[in-house]
């Protein structure tokens, strides 16, 4: 799993996803409830999960695609499903 700092509690990470040849990158933002900037696809959720863990963030208060293509944000609609604060789902901007 490779992650790294790049600045104070921002943490670049790149996934790999078996079998797919294109270049991925998302960033956390570690604060009380998390920021995920670039979802990326839904075949990416379990291993943004597992960087989560990695790096202590809980749940997510918002989910920011920087645009919609599946490679960028097809997986917000998922991961705004399993971060649920208050019951009311976390927002994707």
């Amino acid at each position: 799993m490779q992650i790294k700092e790049v600045a104070e509690k921002i943490f670049w990470f790149k996934p790999k996803l078996p079998a797919v040849n294109i270049s991925l990158t998302v960033y956390f933002i570690r604060e009380p409830e998390g920021v995920l900037i670039e979802p990326g696809p839904t075949a990416l959720v379990p291993f943004i999960q597992d960087a989560m863990k990695y790096l202590g963030i809980k749940d997510l208060a918002y989910i920011i695609p920087t645009h919609i293509h599946v490679d960028n944000g097809a997986g917000a609609g998922r991961l705004a499903q399993l971060f649920t604060p208050v019951g009311l789902g976390c927002p994707v901007l």
